[in-house]
């Protein structure tokens, strides 16, 4: 996926549509929101025809083990 910048923090963004692909299958619906380390998107399971949330860390994120830990523990 391309990088694009959030017009509220200036800290990039997965650029991402409706209708793209997005990881575990699922094809983006609108984006929920955005934080300090990822950001949260609606999307739509294939495998399960449901809607499902799907959190991704942020470009800038991706390789900081905070992020990663964080994101870790709340999968758990």
């Amino acid at each position: 996926m391309d990088v694009s910048y959030d017009v509220d923090d200036g800290l990039p963004v997965w650029r991402c549509r409706p209708g793209r692909s997005l990881p575990g299958g699922t094809l983006a619906v609108r984006r929920l929101g955005v934080g300090t380390r990822c950001e949260t998107w609606l999307a739509w399971s294939v495998d399960l025809w449901c809607p499902v949330v799907v959190k991704l860390v942020r470009p800038h994120q991706v390789h900081q083990p905070r992020a990663v830990r964080s994101l870790a523990r709340e999968i758990a």
